[in-house]
């Protein structure tokens, strides 16, 4: 193709060399008469003056459209700079919300806002940074503002609700994650949080519609889905039990125990139901059923309820007789070695309290471990004493304790007494004391 362009160029410089020759070798006159007047000018001449005219009137004709043109040219010059600032500050402005310069980032968001309005990242920063330092108000405007975008409306939904939530206005946080879910009926972050909200304001129903829309669109696994079933039978049986309407708190108590049997409140509540009304062999199969997977000293003190006339030793079998998930388990041991010590059996004593040991010693199993060479053997008094010291500075067990923010609280709940978060109390070992809140999450 190169070769052809170049032939084309050739040919026209050929042409124009040929005129050029061809008017020098045969100039030519042009001749005018006009108004009894004659003019006539030798053709290069006349062809000469023709190209300077037309010069001149290309060279006024674009000084004159540049005149008129410079207000535009000038207009959009400013705005590509005010571009250009704005990109600038949204680019700073993410890198100071990354690095937690709030006050940079709320800086930033303003030059953004001011320089490209029409850009809904700027938005987005503004309503960050303003989420970010608490100002409420401020914030919440923002959030609003998005949702009049249909490209940012959900963010915004999110931004309102997840202030809502920093609130602790659950009848606000409701509403809007109402809305969210409306806009985006798949999303796993609007309906869990709109659950969890019908459950703290008692509308179970409402929040079992939305559970089957979570089970429906596939947005939780099995496990989830049963736990959650579980949760909210359980409220329900709480709601009753308030009413006195122990018909619907058994319905509802048995329900929430055959989801999650490893539930010890649950089955607690429920074996207690059962022995109150002299039910125990049904007492007896929920609490073996929670014991095979979670052994409890709440659930010891209900199995020594249903036995109270077993001796100590046979009070012993009853219990080492139910199978358990986990033998060797920190929590079985160390309530089998309690029993054991009941019923005078050193040896069996000392070998749940060695497996304990294995994974920690506490407070509880020093303890133990002292009370069995008193009882074992009265003259190691030293012993036992280096015992009860160790117990002084050992760990305090097991304990409700949140797998989110790992605060201990001294009782099971569906939320969090510190974090509020759902269903993330489980018995187990502390990590520490105290509580850590636990950050909600950011819009961005």
């Amino acid at each position: 193709m190169k070769w052809i362009r170049r032939l084309i160029g050739l040919l026209k410089i050929g042409i124009l060399a040929l005129i050029v020759v061809s008017l020098i070798k045969y100039p030519g006159q042009i001749q005018s008469d006009w108004l009894g007047y004659r003019l006539q000018v030798n053709m290069i001449v006349f062809l000469a003056v023709l190209l300077i005219a037309i010069g001149l009137i290309i060279f006024v004709r674009k000084t004159l459209k540049g005149l008129f043109s410079f207000p535009q040219r000038w207009s959009a010059f400013f705005q590509k700079r005010k571009r250009q600032k704005g990109q600038k500050a949204l680019l700073e402005g993410l890198s100071a919300i990354a690095g937690g310069e709030l006050d940079e980032a709320e800086k930033q968001a303003r030059i953004a806002l001011k320089n490209i309005p029409e850009q809904p990242l700027s938005m987005v920063i503004a309503a960050q940074t303003a989420f970010m330092l608490g100002k409420n108000e401020e914030a919440i405007k923002f959030f609003q503002q998005l949702q009049q975008t249909p490209e940012t409306c959900f963010l915004g939904l999110r931004g309102e609700a997840l202030q809502a939530l920093r609130q602790g206005d659950w009848s606000a946080a409701q509403r809007v994650l109402r809305q969210a879910a409306k806009l985006r009926p798949d999303s796993p972050w609007a309906l869990k949080h709109l659950f969890e909200a019908d459950l703290r304001l008692g509308g179970y129903d409402r929040g079992e519609a939305v559970l089957k829309q979570l089970q429906t669109r596939k947005l939780i696994d099995v496990t989830q889905q049963r736990r959650y079933q579980a949760l909210l039978f359980w409220l329900k049986a709480q709601t009753a039990q308030h009413a006195h309407d122990y018909s619907r708190f058994q319905h509802n108590i048995k329900k929430a125990h055959e989801r999650a049997p490893e539930l010890v409140e649950i089955a607690v509540q429920y074996a207690d139901y059962e022995i109150n009304n002299e039910s125990t062999k049904q007492a007896q199969k929920v609490l073996t059923k929670t014991w095979y997977s979670q052994p409890h000293p709440e659930l010891l003190k209900l199995f020594k309820k249903i036995a109270s006339e077993k001796t100590p030793l046979d009070f012993y079998r009853y219990v080492a007789g139910f199978e358990l998930e986990d033998p060797n388990g920190f929590d079985a041991n160390i309530i089998l070695a309690e029993v054991a010590i009941a019923a005078k059996l050193w040896g069996q004593a000392r070998r749940h309290l060695q497996i304990v040991h294995q994974v920690q010693e506490t407070q509880r199993s020093c303890q133990l471990m002292a009370l069995l060479i008193r009882e074992e053997t009265p003259h190691e008094n030293e012993t036992a004493k280096m015992w009860e010291q160790k117990a002084l500075s050992a760990s305090s067990g097991p304990a409700w304790v949140c797998q989110q923010c790992h605060g201990q609280q001294a009782e099971w709940d569906v939320f969090c007494t510190h974090c509020g978060n759902l269903d993330t109390v489980a018995w187990s070992l502390s990590r520490g004391t105290g509580s850590v809140k636990a950050l909600l999450p950011n819009l961005i």
